[in-house]
């Protein structure tokens, strides 16, 4: 529909539109290059979506239009959150619940969803159920895609706090949510929202040692995706199936899987995802005693993860790293690696990431002589 006024990749032409129609062009374009960029159909195009969504943020405030600023910040961020930059996706977000009006509660309950999202994946596991416990009331005025939404994600932090700490209570929560997310999806015909909670499901069930269920649901959202000829998404179900096959011992599946993952994020510039990927295919090479490429492997998730502000993911890589390579490790570089999950330490919210943060750096000085 667009291809007169706009080509991917490239500015759109603007000429003879009024002020409000250019905006408009340059909001509704940027939001189009990031979601093509998000399924790897542009490779590296959030910052052509970073582009075009801040000269809309640019009219939009010349003429007075606020909320449709407000609309497009809450666009950049979450193509700043794409690309892992976390803290500026966080700052941009804040900014845009700091000037929207009490009684938007569209957008507030949009941003907030968002925040609460960039929180979990910066590692920040208690800020983000703080946002969505803000977020709550403003439901009642969004519809399903918007309820589909909150549930999802808040059955995702729930699903990470209660396999991190071993709360029963919150996986039964999150497995309901998960259960009415699917359907409120489903139910506006959303099929790809819907693949993407069946990934998320299928984690679940993987955590919970339930695999042959777990796979079911994965190869069922990995379909879905390739029908949608989404390759980004196609790629997180490949490294949750790379995870499961880690878990059933059924290495050379889970190494095909995993190389796929990582040829197709390495193309694109989902770096939070990246990071992830590279922690699952650094933990098999450990699995297959490939202990040099693993340790690379391992320190390039690390440092992806580090550069998003991913403290969690950061934090993975590492621990990783240290309890499969530790007898493989000189002393030099053990006390490297202490000294960087000391600084971790700081930052992650999760208690039993803090503990075997806590358990490694300590194992380290009861070795030293």
């Amino acid at each position: 529909m667009l291809h007169n006024w706009w080509t991917p990749g490239k500015w759109p032409n603007l000429n003879s539109l009024s002020s409000h129609g250019a905006a408009d062009l340059l909001f509704t374009t940027g939001s189009l290059a990031g979601c093509l960029s998000s399924t790897g159909r542009i490779q590296k195009g959030q910052k052509n979506a970073e582009e075009l969504l801040s000269g809309s943020i640019g009219i939009f405030e010349h003429v007075g239009a606020k909320r449709r600023a407000a609309e497009a910040r809450i666009e950049l961020a979450l193509s700043y959150y794409r690309q892992g930059m976390f803290s500026i996706s966080r700052n941009s977000l804040l900014r845009v619940l700091g000037e929207l009006n009490a009684e938007d509660s569209e957008l507030r309950s949009l941003a907030l969803i968002r925040l609460g999202v960039v929180e979990r994946h910066a590692g920040h596991i208690s800020d983000s159920l703080s946002r969505f416990s803000e977020a709550l009331p403003y439901l009642q005025d969004g519809g399903p895609l918007v309820t589909g939404r909150y549930y999802h994600e808040l059955g995702t932090t729930l699903q990470e706090i209660a396999l991190a700490d071993n709360r029963s209570e919150d996986l039964d929560t999150s497995n309901h949510h998960f259960q009415r997310a699917f359907y409120e999806f489903a139910a506006i015909g959303h099929h790809r929202y819907a693949a993407v909670v069946e990934n998320n499901h299928g984690f679940l069930l993987l955590k919970l040692g339930r695999f042959q269920e777990a796979e079911i649901r994965l190869v069922h959202a990995r379909k879905l995706f390739e029908e949608f000829n989404d390759v980004v998404r196609t790629s997180q179900v490949d490294d949750t199936l790379a995870r499961l096959y880690i878990a059933t011992n059924r290495l050379n599946a889970s190494d095909l899987a995993s190389q796929r993952a990582v040829n197709c994020l390495e193309a694109n510039d989902e770096e939070a995802l990246l990071a992830e990927a590279l922690t699952t295919r650094g933990l098999l090479f450990c699995k297959l005693k490939r202990f040099t490429e693993a340790r690379a492997i391992l320190e390039g998730a690390w440092r992806i993860a580090e550069r998003c502000g991913d403290s969690e993911g950061a934090s993975r890589a590492l621990l990783v790293l240290f309890e499969e390579m530790y007898n493989h490790m000189d002393e030099p570089d053990r006390h490297y690696i202490a000294a960087r999950m000391r600084e971790l330490l700081e930052h992650t919210q999760t208690a039993s990431t803090r503990c075997r943060l806590a358990k490694c750096v300590m194992l380290i000085s009861t070795d030293t002589p």
